[in-house]
């Protein structure tokens, strides 16, 4: 049985457009102990942000996504300042490889390493993934 966060556990929010790899990553991290919301594009991933945001704890974000990749992503992020207060770290995602993009703590290249995906997500969330009941 896989450990289940606490009602404490921060959010990771996956801002994801392919619905497969959303999907899986949703249920894979989920699986691992996370509580997940999922947004499909930038956009989405902006208002969950400012709904939700005291509950995210990190960003998974696609860097090529249609309706604002993740790079205007970030761009509203930062202007933003009320999201910008709450510095949430975003972690890059590309299949297109290294991805330079400075306001990334970090970068996940597809496909993912699931052992890789893990040790990024614990940096930012540790709590989480240790959570048990």
């Amino acid at each position: 049985m896989p450990n289940t966060p606490n009602s404490t556990a921060v959010k990771i929010l996956v801002v994801e457009d392919d619905f497969d790899i959303r999907d899986l990553l949703g249920q894979f991290l989920e699986v691992s102990g996370y509580e997940i919301e999922v947004a499909a594009n930038g956009l989405e991933g902006l208002a969950a942000l400012r709904a939700k945001g005291d509950e995210i704890g990190l960003v998974l974000l696609d860097r090529n996504m249609e309706s604002m990749d993740g790079k205007d992503f970030l761009d509203a992020l930062f202007a933003d300042p009320a999201l910008a207060a709450r510095k949430v770290p975003v972690v890059m995602m590309s299949a297109a490889g290294q991805v330079d993009e400075p306001r990334a703590v970090a970068f996940l290249k597809k496909p993912f390493h699931f052992p890789e995906l893990l040790a990024v997500v614990a940096r930012f969330v540790p709590a989480a993934a240790t959570a048990s009941s």
